[in-house]
């Protein structure tokens, strides 16, 4: 039983400074309410292997501390108030747990303005009881928990940010949004997430991770769906979420997400590319959507969206399944290319279930009325009373449709070679020639959005419908419908899909990624082995057919012998020119009847492609044309328009609102970050390089205004020079200005180091660049003393990987990001030296100079200025004559203004307690003050 140490300042009572000269572990240190709060400039650690308890000595938190503290062993804190805005950031301003544990009771943690997540935890553990935990800081979490463990309890927290951890949360409330990521898991129950008043961020954005809501209640805000998953696994019981945004959905599934459901009340879903089941009674109300091969399950669905309204949307081979349908409405169903089935219904009038059917489609029920539409030209084909309706294709039509397809010739002509041999082999057996029978399986590599699935559905018909294939079953699967973490259930998943797809084709997206284990045990294989099998017991009986990116594929069939030789047939899908997507693009709109202007429409699709970093293709072109639709029957909508004229025309209007384009907002913006530069200290040779930059940039601009093609610029940089010269402020600048020059697609600024890069094992490199590189595209990637990457000469060293990894996406993406390397400059030209390769893809090098006595003073003046009062000349004299008698190897330009600010500002703070400063001079630094602060060692 340790003793118990009073905090204060009465007899026989320590100053907050003095509790690690008393205390040991086991001991109970109390805080008395004094005149002001308990603060402790330079922080304080809880060593490991120790326990300690701080707690308040008088009731409701009123008694203050203000401390950075680090937990390396075991914290309790009880009945305080902790305020990290109190004082300085030299004391650390958080709580930061470095593998500890910290207990959290009756407590209120506020956090500075400038530190984001006053609770950070890493590698630890976290409970958290009858707390509330304030963020202040900007774009931040108010706990920050890292590969930790923890829990929460009837709390208050305006954010939480889960990264590979694990955290169970009851009866509490979050303001302020969570982020999971990592493999994190969440369990909440009796829990409320409010966004309404939220600025950022403002939702749950769940990716590869796990999340368990029970019984609790979501809120969400004008601006942002609430919850979006992302390779995550979700299950929502007794899960209510209200207050969604416009035309938005309460819950986002995307990205191989599965999402179980039961006695929820949700208001929108979407589901892309994923799987949902509800196996409990469960209301879906509001917009959703299922999309790109996603599907649903249902025991027993209500659905109380009121016409005109779709109640669901399927579409892109999507399906969903439901046993109990319930609605207060007559609900209409839109299916496009996807499958709807229903068994039983509860809805107010017989045969008022309702399905538009387009394309490739399929609706099965009892009591459904069906609405065929040719998908070509957008109008009513016929209206049946039929359980299953699907339209007729001849063979002459998919022909003349595979013709149709834009681009595509070199896969069109090889499709047509590859048809007439199978057609001439078929009328050969039929007039008894002997026939090599010839495998039908196939390759079809690409980028996304290429059309191979497309080509894939019409090559199917095509031989169906000249008896060469037994019918027109077109099956398509990827990974996640088939491997199972079961024993056995991957082979049984696989011959489920096989045998649905017999006689037909049998589409394996992203066959690639069977390749991939999970732990010692390789399901993928499994899947694969097992089509295999297939192929050879029924390889006349059913075309199978490969497909993902080009260089995976080939490593794939390189990887499995067997499979290489049971494939044939390849087929390259190369990616669609601009001019081709502006095509496709206008095709789409005028099949919809919708009057544009083309000039226009070419311009702002090809400057928006340009500027994706996505690569998708035709997908791009379909997502670009709904967000302009969208815009449009926005506006449609918002001005009382009823005519059909205006319900088809999109104007200048609707381009602006999709892109702001105000050339006159564009040059303000512009204009206010060359000012923002140029009221950078010093830097003048920097500036001038940047304005050259911006000139040249501008240059490009006006020629591609005018129709003149050149060559993207690439705008890679080097920026050398000492540590402190504003080089990580000028690359913020440029990410901006790039953005306002519609170089960059966003203003992004990712800054990682060797640490961020090099990996421990093979391929750990290359994954961490890789990834890097990805949360850059679009906006500029900083490498800070990126001459560490070679620092090692020897071959073993994995920063040669990071090297060869850049130089490919430099040369691949050269115009979809800016990559910025940073360090010294004698180092930088060993770095450039080393590697032709890197030294030929960077064209740009700037210098940056070491501040001079004069401009670090100034830095300071001017981070002081107009929040204090001071005497600016003894200060700027102070500042230089410190700053001249320094050694050459101290002297870190910007860094020693920011450090020197920070202490005077310590000390002034001090001076005003210890002097008992009135509090209208609280901002005034006195000479004194200065003076000792011209005293110090720095």
């Amino acid at each position: 039983m340790g003793k118990e140490i009073v905090v204060g300042s009465g007899p026989g009572e320590i100053k907050m400074e003095e509790i690690f000269t008393h205390a040991a572990s086991g001991d109970h240190v109390k805080f008395k309410r004094i005149n002001g709060f308990h603060t402790l400039p330079a922080g304080m650690n809880v060593p490991k292997d120790s326990t300690l308890t701080f707690t308040g000595a008088a009731d409701d938190r009123i008694v203050k501390v203000s401390a950075g503290i680090t937990v390396y062993g075991e914290l309790t804190l009880d009945n305080l108030t902790l305020d990290f805005g109190l004082t300085g950031s030299d004391t650390g301003e958080r709580i930061y747990v470095a593998g500890g544990v910290l207990n959290l009771k009756n407590l209120t943690v506020l956090g500075s303005d400038r530190t984001i997540s006053p609770v950070l935890v890493d590698g630890g553990v976290i409970n958290i009881d009858d707390t509330e935990v304030l963020n202040r800081a900007e774009n931040g979490y108010g706990v920050d928990i890292q590969k930790s463990t923890g829990k929460m309890t009837t709390s208050y927290t305006n954010g939480i940010s889960l990264d590979g951890s694990v955290l169970s949360v009851t009866d509490s409330s979050v303001l302020g949004g969570m982020q999971l990521k990592e493999s994190a898991e969440l369990t909440a129950s009796h829990t409320k997430f409010n966004f309404t008043d939220s600025v950022n961020p403002r939702n749950i954005i769940c990716t590869d991770s796990r999340m368990k809501l029970f019984n609790c209640e979501v809120k969400g805000d004008k601006i942002d769906n609430p919850i979006r998953a992302f390779n995550s696994n979700l299950e929502l019981n007794g899960f209510k979420i209200r207050q969604v945004r416009d035309n938005g959905f309460g819950v986002e599934i995307n990205d191989h997400s599965e999402a179980v459901i039961s006695n929820s009340d949700i208001n929108g879903l979407y589901i892309k590319s994923s799987r949902a089941e509800v196996i409990d009674k469960s209301t879906i109300s509001g917009f959703f959507e299922l999309f790109e091969s996603s599907t649903f399950k249902a025991r027993h669905l209500v659905n109380q969206t009121i016409p005109p309204n779709y109640t669901m949307m399927l579409t892109g081979d999507s399906a969903a399944d439901i046993e109990y349908f319930e609605s207060s409405y007559n609900p209409m169903f839109k299916v496009t290319d996807s499958n709807l089935k229903i068994d039983e219904q509860n809805v107010p009038d017989e045969n008022s279930v309702t399905a538009e059917v387009y394309g490739d489609s399929k609706v099965t029920g009892e009591n459904i009325k069906c609405i065929e539409y040719d998908q070509n030209q957008g109008d009513r084909v016929t209206e049946v009373k039929e359980t299953y309706s699907d339209s007729v294709e001849t063979a002459e039509d998919a022909m003349a449709s595979l013709d149709q397809l834009v681009g595509l010739d070199e896969v069109k002509r090889a499709a047509r070679k590859f048809i007439n041999v199978t057609n001439v082999n078929k009328k050969k057996e039929e007039q008894g020639i002997p026939v090599k029978k010839a495998s039908l399986h196939s390759m079809f590599l690409g980028n996304p959005g290429t059309g191979k699935t497309t080509v894939a559905r019409l090559i199917g018909k095509i031989l169906s419908q000249n008896g060469v294939l037994k019918n027109d079953h077109f099956v398509e699967v990827s990974r996640q419908d088939l491997v199972s973490g079961y024993i056995g259930k991957t082979t049984e998943n696989t011959l489920e899909k096989l045998k649905a797809a017999h006689g037909g084709v049998f589409f394996v997206d992203e066959a690639y990624t069977l390749n991939s284990t999970e732990g010692t045990a390789n399901y993928g294989q499994e899947a694969l082995d097992t089509i295999l099998k297939y192929m050879e017991d029924y390889r006349d009986d059913i075309m199978i057919i490969f497909a993902g990116y080009t260089k995976e594929m080939f490593d794939f069939m390189n990887m499995n012998p067997g499979l290489k030789s049971r494939v044939p047939h390849s087929f390259d899908f190369e990616d669609y020119t601009v001019e081709q997507l502006v095509e496709i693009g206008v095709k789409d709109l005028e099949l919809q009847h919708y009057q544009f202007d083309h000039d226009r429409y070419h311009k702002e699709l090809s400057k928006a492609y340009r500027r994706s970093t996505e690569g998708s293709n035709a997908r791009f072109v379909r997502n670009f044309n709904e967000k302009l639709v969208m815009e449009q029957s926005n506006r449609v909508e918002e001005t009382g328009l009823t005519e059909k004229e205006d319900f088809l025309t999109i104007n200048d209007e609707d381009w602006d609102n999709m892109f702001g384009n105000d050339d006159n907002d564009t040059q303000k913006a512009l204009n206010e970050l060359l000012e923002e530069l140029n009221r950078l200290v010093g830097l003048e040779n920097v500036k001038a390089h940047v304005t050259q930059l911006v000139k040249e940039a501008q240059a490009n601009k006006l020629f591609e205004e005018r129709g003149m093609s050149f060559e993207q610029s690439t705008y890679h940089m080097v920026f050398a020079g000492p540590p402190g010269t504003g080089k990580t402020t000028v690359a913020r600048l440029i990410s901006k200005i790039f953005c306002a020059l519609d170089i960059l697609s966003k203003d992004t600024l990712i800054e990682v180091d060797r640490g961020d890069l090099v990996g421990s094992y093979i391929g750990h490199s290359e994954k961490n660049t890789n990834n890097a590189i990805d949360r850059a595209m679009g906006g500029v990637l900083f490498i800070d003393e990126a001459y560490q990457l070679t620092v090692n000469d020897s071959d073993r060293d994995f920063g040669h990987q990071v090297v060869d990894t850049l130089i490919t996406a430099l040369e691949n993406h050269r115009d979809q990001f800016i990559t910025i390397f940073a360090g010294y400059t004698n180092d930088m030209e060993r770095f450039l030296e080393a590697n032709d390769g890197l030294k030929s893809r960077i064209p740009y090098k700037i210098e940056f100079d070491e501040y001079s006595s004069e401009e670090v003073a100034e830095i300071v003046i001017r981070s002081l200025d107009g929040k204090w009062r001071f005497n600016e000349d003894f200060l700027r004299m102070t500042v230089t004559g410190k700053y001249d008698t320094l050694p050459d190897n101290e002297k870190s330009n910007g860094r020693w203004a920011r450090n020197f600010t920070q202490k005077l500002l310590m000390l002034q703070k001090n001076y005003i307690v210890s002097e008992d400063v009135p509090p209208d001079d609280f901002d005034f630094i006195t000479d004194k003050v200065i003076y000792e602060m011209g005293q110090m060692n720095i």
